[in-house]
C-alpha cells in the first residue's frame, strides 16, 4: 500500500489539502463506481499536522488530523522499512504570511529533512513550496511555485533553480507544482507514477479535469 501524508498546518488553503485528499483517496474508486466495477482504492491517505492539533485553515475552517507530525517520525525512525509499502509527503499552499509560516512550522520543516534523507517522495503545491525550500531540500535542484511569488522565492532561495513558468518540476524524489488549483495536476502526476496512466487519466475523467497541462 502507498501511503500519502499531506502536512497540515495553520492558515494552510483548505482546497489544497481536502482536494488532494478526495483525488489521492478516489483513484481507484470513484470511475470504478462509474463503470459498475469493483472498486479498490491505490493509496492509504492520512492528514498529519504538528501535535495533531486542529488545522486552521486560512478561510476559518479547522480541520481534524489523522496523526501528528511525531508519529511520522517514528515511521520514519523505524526499521527496516517495508518493502511492499512507499511513503509520499504533500505540503500543500501557504494562504497566510509566508514567513509567519516559516517560523510557525519548526516541526515540519525538520519532518521534511528526515524524510527527504531516507528516501520518501515529497511534494509542495503553491506557495507551500517555500516549506521545502526553507529545509534545504531544494538547494541545487529545480522547482516552481506561484508565479505572483516568483520574485519573492529568487530573492530568499538563490539556491534553488526557480522555473516558475513550468508548472510542475521533478528533480530526483521532490515534486513542486505552481499556483492555485495545480494540486490536481500534481496529484495525477503522483497516481500515474505510483500506479499507473490509466488510472490517472480514469481518475481525472472522474472528477472532470484537464490532465497534462505543462505551464502557468
Amino acid at each position: 500500500m502507498i501511503n500519502i501524508y499531506v502536512l497540515g498546518f495553520d492558515q494552510a488553503l483548505a482546497s489544497a489539502i481536502t482536494g488532494i485528499v478526495d483525488l489521492f483517496a478516489l483513484a481507484g474508486v470513484t470511475w470504478n463506481r462509474i463503470q459498475h466495477q469493483e472498486t479498490a482504492m491505490a493509496f492509504n491517505v492520512q492528514l498529519a499536522s504538528d501535535q495533531a492539533k486542529n488545522i486552521q485553515c486560512i478561510n476559518n475552517l479547522q480541520l481534524a488530523p489523522h496523526c501528528s507530525f511525531k508519529d511520522l517520525e517514528h515511521v520514519l525512525d523505524s526499521a527496516p522499512s517495508n518493502p511492499n509499502e512507499s511513503n509520499i509527503l504533500v505540503v500543500p499552499t501557504i494562504g497566510g504570511p509566508i514567513q509567519q509560516t516559516l517560523d510557525n512550522n519548526p516541526q515540519l520543516i525538520q519532518l521534511l529533512r528526515k524524510a527527504h534523507k531516507v528516501g520518501w517522495t515529497i511534494a509542495g503545491n503553491c506557495t507551500g513550496n517555500f516549506l521545502l525550500a526553507e529545509s534545504g531540500i531544494l538547494d541545487g535542484k529545480s522547482a516552481t511555485t506561484h508565479w505572483g511569488f516568483e520574485s519573492e522565492f529568487k530573492q530568499r532561495f538563490p539556491q534553488i533553480v526557480l522555473k516558475a513558468d513550468q508548472l510542475i518540476t521533478r528533480d530526483e524524489n521532490i515534486f513542486c507544482a505552481g499556483g492555485g488549483i495545480a494540486w490536481f495536476d500534481l496529484g495525477l502526476l503522483i497516481i500515474a507514477r505510483s500506479i499507473d496512466f490509466e488510472t490517472a487519466m480514469q481518475t481525472a475523467k472522474a472528477f472532470v479535469i484537464d490532465y497534462r497541462r505543462d505551464s502557468q
